[in-house]
């Protein structure tokens, strides 16, 4: 089944839509701000500064966690529905034929039962019940699900709404993702395993902020309801390592086999030659990971690719990662400065999920 994307959302700290936000990561636009609640110490002379972050400004202040993820995700659904022009609620078989894959970041070990489907069932009740009241959306509650694997959350969740889809369960999918890297609790950790990028960690991440979402629905179908496609989506996949260690030794070898793979399902036999949206942070360990995958890639990689980062502008926003690159990706569509009719996503997470996702400019 070819699926087409039919809508955008999005909200970042350089733009509270998509249109404005994906213009702003074309233009290299940045808005780093010291983050005046948490400190970090350095050496010359010895003193505390504040650590320079990429918040939302005056829109994620005074919320913390879930209620973080659910501000950032009111905001991107908002967009999303105004970009698309949705139908309101009063269009009942619309909504009940439309389904959500809700990805959010990895949760903290110490907060879990040890029972994933349970703890994801109470995830889903702090989390998409409220995003869906916030919404006003009269989605039906099993055609909702959540989801957590990093910065892959996305293409994992494109790859369980392609499941719902092939079911004839509902006739579109909305893919959200959200994830905050601003909580106090989070940053103590990301600087006890010196991941910041600070004055001693050089080459570390810069927290973010950052929601986006997406409509998919099989393309045949945006004939019938006249919904401009924004690309269509000729292969996604996924996989884990369980063994992947952050420490190394990084081969890219996973990363390299979904990258083929997608490269397959998508009939690619010629090296790949467009734009290449990536995850990269400023972490050695990624940077060395996409690194080594890009070797074993040499063949099916054009060394004409041109890498697009969008972390350069938004800072680390995690599992929003994916759904980040896709609007990215569409928009240059749109905006007429992609470097090829096709685009391809790669993303990675410190737990050893990869995924790969190639899409293509909507035929005219």
């Amino acid at each position: 089944m070819e699926l087409a994307i039919t809508s955008l959302g999005m909200i970042s700290s350089v733009g509270y839509g998509v249109v404005a936000a994906c213009a702003a990561i074309r233009a290299g636009i940045v808005r780093p701000q010291p983050l005046h609640s948490f400190r970090v110490l350095v050496s010359q002379p010895v003193e505390d500064v504040p650590l320079t972050a990429y918040p939302i400004r005056d829109y994620t202040e005074g919320f913390a966690l879930v209620g973080r993820w659910l501000r950032l995700a009111s905001g991107a659904w908002a967009d999303l529905l105004q970009y698309g022009s949705f139908p309101d609620r009063s269009h009942s078989d619309f909504w009940r034929r439309t389904g959500l894959v809700a990805a959010i970041p990895f949760p903290d070990e110490e907060s879990l039962s040890g029972r994933k489907e349970q703890d994801l069932a109470l995830l889903e009740e702090a989390y998409v019940q409220p995003l869906l009241k916030i919404a006003n959306a009269p989605l039906r509650p099993e055609h909702t699900h959540l989801l957590w694997s990093g910065h892959t959350g996305a293409l994992e969740a494109l790859c369980h709404a392609q499941r719902m889809l092939e079911s004839a369960d509902v006739e579109r999918v909305i893919v959200l993702a959200a994830d905050s890297y601003l909580d106090e609790s989070l940053l103590e950790e990301l600087l006890a395993q010196r991941r910041l990028k600070t004055p001693a960690v050089p080459c570390g991440l810069m927290p973010g902020e950052a929601a986006a979402c997406f409509l998919v629905e099989p393309e045949w179908k945006t004939r019938t309801r006249r919904a401009r496609p924004e690309a269509v989506v000729r292969a996604v996949t996924a996989a884990r390592d369980e063994r992947f260690s952050m420490a190394g030794p990084h081969t890219g070898t996973l990363l390299a086999q979904v990258v083929e793979r997608a490269l397959d399902m998508a009939g690619l036999t010629s090296p790949f030659l467009g734009d290449v949206h990536t995850d990269l942070n400023g972490e050695n360990w990624r940077a060395s990971h996409m690194a080594h995958a890009q070797l074993r890639l040499s063949q099916r990689l054009s060394p004409a690719i041109r890498l697009r980062t969008a972390a350069h502008s938004l800072g680390e926003v995690g599992a929003a990662s994916g759904a980040v690159a896709v609007c990215v990706a569409c928009r240059s569509y749109q905006r007429g400065y992609a470097l090829s009719d096709t685009s391809l996503i790669l993303m990675s997470s410190e737990r050893g999920h990869c995924g790969a996702m190639l899409l293509e400019r909507p035929r005219s």
